[in-house]
């Protein structure tokens, strides 16, 4: 989860260097809208994962629960 939580931040540092590198002129506006589409995109699909794996982790808990072998 950790690891998505940083991608998901490192998607959002993107889009603030695409304004950077657009109002210093090295990219154009379409580049920079294709891009930031692109990263906004990325960013949803993080956060919609991380939210599943958060809400599917309490099940998985309990179904390891169910399961774990008893003790000898």
């Amino acid at each position: 989860m950790h690891y998505l939580g940083q991608a998901k931040a490192s998607a959002g540092e993107i889009r603030c260097q695409l304004y950077v590198a657009k109002d210093q002129g090295y990219i154009d506006q379409d580049t920079f809208e294709e891009l930031s589409d692109d990263a906004e995109k990325i960013t949803r699909q993080l956060y919609r994962l991380i939210e599943h794996l958060e809400n599917s982790s309490s099940q998985i808990s309990d179904l390891d629960k169910e399961y774990v072998a008893p003790s000898e």
